[in-house]
């Protein structure tokens, strides 16, 4: 059902529960967040190895790195 719904229609559900209800739709959604942020950490990681057994020597920098993550 989400799929077919554009954001402003998602919003109107949501608007549409209980506080309770709403306070575990968002719940599951910082944790979906999380998950994703997680997974993508993973794939820099792996990323970084492939690179080192290529023979890539360079750095990433912290800055460098969030800015990756986040872009995506």
């Amino acid at each position: 059902m989400l799929e077919n719904m554009n954001v402003a229609q998602v919003i109107e559900e949501i608007d549409a529960l209980t506080a309770e209800e709403q306070s575990k739709v968002i719940a599951h959604l910082h944790q979906v967040q999380e998950e994703r942020f997680h997974e993508e950490q993973v794939r820099i990681a792996e990323q970084r190895l492939e690179d080192l057994d290529n023979g890539l020597t360079g750095t990433v920098s912290h800055d460098e790195a969030m800015r990756m993550i986040c872009e995506s």
